[in-house]
């Protein structure tokens, strides 16, 4: 008989951006194709307390417990495995932060899996333990991850209005602030058009979703597969909004209006900065000149815009930040601005001593909000001044 899996998101504090856990939610799919049983958890989102969570083990046999945690949400992972390793659980550590920190995921717990972890996961329950830390072994096809049933997505909290899916795995870029390329693939790759829709209409029909947020790093990077996605939509009747990331130096006016023609309402693009140097240093990809020709595009469409800026960059100074301010002000658009943090993994932390000092070496504390670094020159008043008047700009909150 196939063992029992209890798999967990850990809690960590929310800075706005609400998802379900698509790690846990695909592995346990994968896995519950292949005859295992599985149960679900999201200390985030879900409201799973610990005593939930413990009532719910202590009355199933459950082989072993995995806890996925990113950066922001280890502090309360280790008190997981800390309270299961009371229970005598055997426990698996996942998630962006222990791909980056195994070491550390070993300290609290038995097993590391790094990366995308379906497939490594799996072999491991099929011939049981042969190390402690397992690599990554990415899907070729993502449709091989079944839907998730009803039973999965009942035990989590589902966003109605605003529900975020996602429909690749991968980027082309490397932008500074991002995970480096050892830790992420850069080669993409996609669920079919009718999986896309099969989600949609799911959520829509078995829960009540109306609005779907397309949570890949830039859904638009392939015009021909987001075209099919949105004739797919339209014959099937879809009636759901839907919003997505974009990047600059993406102008194809048909593919906006075929978005728009579909059901999307807005995109998301990441500005960061108004100073062509600092966007050179964080390795975006774009100029100030396209960031304005992009805008110009999408506004053509209908589609509404939302930009996410960010301050406190390598190569940052007040004029950089006054030329970021201003943009914002010329766009006059709605959106976000945090500070940059200096995550692990990053090319950005890599330069952090040579272009400023870290002010804050928690990383359980990395937050939109929270100054973590200061480039020199600069004070953290300063940054705290323009990231206030820049959030006044484009109506973000104020902090």
């Amino acid at each position: 008989m196939n063992p029992e899996i209890y798999l967990i998101r850990a809690y960590g504090r929310d800075d706005g951006f609400r998802c379900i856990p698509w790690g846990i939610v695909s592995i346990a799919s994968y896995l519950k194709k292949r005859g295992y049983k599985l149960l679900i958890a999201d200390r985030k989102e879900g409201g799973y307390s610990l005593r939930r969570i413990t009532r719910e083990i202590r009355g199933r046999d459950i082989a072993y417990v995995g806890v996925s945690a990113m950066t922001c949400q280890s502090q309360d992972a280790a008190f997981l495995c800390g309270h299961l390793k009371k229970m005598n659980k055997n426990i698996i550590l996942g998630g962006l932060h222990y791909s980056i920190y195994p070491d550390e995921g070993l300290k609290i717990g038995d097993y590391v899996f790094k990366g995308e972890a379906e497939q490594s996961l799996l072999g491991f329950l099929q011939n049981g333990p042969g190390a402690k830390i397992y690599e990554p072994r990415p899907l070729l096809s993502l449709d091989d991850i079944p839907l998730p049933d009803e039973e999965l997505m009942k035990r989590l909290y589902v966003n109605k209005s605003n529900f975020t899916i996602m429909t690749s795995r991968g980027c082309p870029y490397a932008c500074s602030f991002c995970l480096d390329r050892k830790y992420r693939p850069e080669r993409i790759r996609y669920h079919s058009a009718p999986y896309v829709c099969d989600l949609i209409e799911m959520m829509n029909k078995s829960f009540g979703v109306t609005g779907v947020f397309i949570g890949d790093d830039v859904f638009t990077i392939n015009k021909n597969r987001a075209i099919e996605i949105c004739g797919e939509i339209r014959k099937r009747g879809l009636k759901v909004t839907i919003g997505c990331f974009t990047h600059s130096g993406i102008d194809d006016l048909e593919l906006y209006e075929e978005m728009k023609a579909s059901g999307f309402s807005g995109v998301s693009l990441g500005v960061e900065s108004g100073c062509d140097e600092v966007l050179q240093a964080m390795n975006k990809h774009q100029t100030v000149a396209q960031i304005r020709k992009t805008i110009e595009v999408i506004k053509k469409s209908g589609l509404r815009i939302n930009v996410m800026f960010m301050v406190g960059n390598i190569l940052e100074t007040e004029d950089s930040l006054k030329a970021t301010l201003a943009l914002a002000r010329e766009l006059c658009l709605n959106g976000w601005v945090s500070y940059a943090q200096p995550f692990a993994g990053t090319a950005f932390r890599e330069d952090c001593p040579k272009y400023g000092r870290i002010i804050n070496e928690n990383p359980a504390t990395y937050w939109n909000d929270r100054i973590s670094f200061v480039p020199h020159g600069l004070s953290r008043r300063q940054l705290r001044y323009y990231r206030n008047k820049i959030a006044v700009s484009i109506k973000a909150p104020v902090r």
